[in-house]
């Protein structure tokens, strides 16, 4: 007959949770900061800066009569050359505005990239 009494029988180790998270190789990405809109912000301040200016003449009937005789005396070439200047006026904010979104989309992608190339533990 063999004697057991020298051999060990291996159990399975019990860990607690505070073991399991410090030896956790999480790879998930940090949560991204909030992105500032400032297509939001800055079309905000334009339809403000139009309202303001709507009401100012509007609410003042000597600006109202000198705005009035102001568009009574435009020609289709002054007319023309207004709506040319207010089209190349939201062509410059929208280029604007898409360099601002292309930079924030940069900035995320090189934070990750460095958030990837950090040794893990």
């Amino acid at each position: 007959m063999t004697d057991t009494s020298k051999y060990v029988i291996a159990t399975p180790v019990e860990t607690s949770v505070l073991d399991t998270e410090e030896r956790s190789t999480d790879v998930t990405p940090p949560a991204p900061r909030p992105r500032v809109r400032w297509g939001a912000i800055v079309w905000g301040l334009v339809v403000t800066a139009i309202t303001v200016t709507a009401l100012t003449i509007r609410l003042d009937e000597s600006r109202s009569f000198d705005f009035a005789h102001w568009v009574g005396g435009l020609t289709f070439v002054s007319l023309g050359l207004i709506m040319i200047l207010v089209v190349g006026l939201f062509v410059l904010i929208v280029a604007l505005l898409s360099v601002v979104k292309r930079a924030q989309v940069r900035r995320r992608a090189r934070e990750l990239e460095l958030w990837a190339h950090q040794p893990v533990g």
